[in-house]
């Protein structure tokens, strides 16, 4: 008696379609939850540094370190303006290379005030509001007086 096997048929070769589409789809699922679950920006801040003021740490004429965390690879477009102000001020530009940080120095120019410092990637912005009175830059450190309201 002979025995003849049956080459594999048609459910074999649909059987290993869906398992490497099943397998591909939970593949993308689990990258678009990863891209969606990391922020563009977070976590903007404004060092005031050696800065001394009563009624503030931030003044005119004097520089602050600006740093803002990013969750991909990103290019942050910095400003800022007076709340007053209708316009924004950009002051910088910097990319990352995958998560990390951008930093930049921030100097508010227009007056005292209370100032908002932007950090912008593609749909994310985070923003600093701060009060800022007038700074006399001794260099290394920063004496600030008011702000004046």
């Amino acid at each position: 008696m002979t025995r003849t096997i049956a080459p594999r048929g048609r459910s074999f070769r649909t059987a290993v379609a869906l398992a490497t589409a099943g397998a591909g789809a939970a593949g993308i699922l689990g990258l678009t939850a990863t891209a969606a679950s990391a922020a563009p920006l977070n976590a903007l801040t404004v060092e005031p540094g050696l800065s001394i003021g009563v009624g503030t740490p931030y003044g005119t004429s004097c520089s602050y370190k600006t740093t803002v965390q990013t969750g991909s690879t990103a290019t942050v477009n910095f400003d800022y303006r007076k709340t007053d102000q209708t316009y924004w001020t950009p002051f910088d530009v910097q990319s990352t290379v995958g998560p990390g940080t951008a930093v930049t120095h921030w100097t508010p120019a227009f007056g005292p005030g209370t100032y908002e410092v932007r950090a912008t990637s593609g749909s994310t912005t985070e923003v600093f509001t701060t009060d800022v009175g007038i700074g006399v830059n001794l260099g290394s450190a920063c004496v600030v007086f008011g702000p004046f309201r």
